[in-house]
Order: structure tokens, then C-alpha cells, then sequence
């Protein structure tokens, strides 16, 4: 009976690795499953250490899985890390932003900032457009304005979900 569990989850695996490969245009090997999304920026960070990443920005709303991996090579001197600005409302500060890439340009920048419990946002939409939307394209901007190449977005626990129709 678990034989043929196991299989079937290791198609659904290998069709859904497949659907994502269609669907950014990348090769299969680029499409990475972990069982958390923690794990698999850990992997995505310590890998683009190893490539020779130097200076890493992060948002200052990082957990703390992330955040000690970051400064256990930062303790090694492998690696400089940063916070991105952010104000008073905890916003990014776009202008901050921009002098701190000027300043010092990020090998990465990972956004790990978002408003989790998805279905808040019925309640109140605007909070949810000004972190998930607006927070992610000003990093975007920034990046590309810079000509920073390694920008990690991790998304919230409740991306995708079922809400009932009368909400």
C-alpha cells in the first residue's frame, strides 16, 4: 500500500516540477521542492555564497532560521549583511533604499517581508497591497535600477487557499 503511495506522490512531485519549469522558462534542475521555505532560502543563500556573493541586504523582518545562517558567515567574514530601511509605518523607505545601494550595491537582496493569513486581506486590503505588491515591486525597481541579478522572493504561508463564498 505505501509503495504505491510514495510513487504517486513522486509523479505528482515530478508533474508539478514540471508545470513550474514550463512555466518560468528554466531548466528542471532550477526547480527545487523543500519542506519549508526557510530551508530552501538557506539553500539559495548559502549557494550564492559559494559563488561569491559579498554583500547581502535583507529585510529587517527576517526569521531568525535565516538570519543566524547569515551571520554564521558573516562571523566568518565571507559575508557583509544588511537591513533595508525601513520607516516609521514599517514600510520600506525607498529613498533610504536607494542611497544604501548606492552606497554599497548587494551582491542579493532577499525579501522575505510579506502579510501573512491571506484571508485578513478581505478585511483589510490595503495593508496587504502596500507590503505584498507595492513593498515587492520597490524592491524590484531598486534592483533593477541598480543592476542588482540576485533578488529572492520567499512568499507567505497562505498563498494559494480556499475561502468560503460568502466572505
Amino acid at each position: 500500500g505505501n509503495y504505491e503511495q510514495a510513487k504517486s506522490a513522486g509523479e505528482l512531485i515530478a508533474n508539478t516540477r514540471s508545470m513550474i519549469q514550463d512555466l518560468l522558462h528554466c531548466p528542471t534542475k532550477q526547480v527545487v521542492f523543500e519542506p519549508t521555505a526557510t530551508i530552501a532560502l538557506n539553500l539559495i543563500i548559502q549557494g550564492n555564497i559559494e559563488r561569491g556573493a559579498h554583500n547581502i541586504y535583507v529585510s529587517p523582518f527576517e526569521h531568525n532560521a535565516v538570519t543566524r545562517v547569515l551571520h554564521h558567515f558573516e562571523k566568518q567574514e565571507k559575508i557583509v549583511v544588511r537591513q533595508l530601511t525601513v520607516g516609521e509605518n514599517l514600510r520600506y523607505d525607498m529613498e533610504r533604499i536607494r542611497y544604501q545601494f548606492e552606497e554599497e550595491k548587494p551582491d542579493i537582496v532577499v525579501n522575505f517581508a510579506a502579510e501573512s493569513h491571506v484571508d485578513r486581506s478581505i478585511e483589510n486590503p490595503e495593508v496587504f497591497l502596500d507590503t505584498n505588491i507595492k513593498g515587492t515591486a520597490v524592491l524590484m525597481d531598486a534592483c533593477r535600477k541598480y543592476g542588482i541579478t540576485r533578488y529572492h522572493q520567499v512568499s507567505t504561508d497562505e498563498v494559494y487557499g480556499d475561502l468560503p463564498l460568502d466572505r
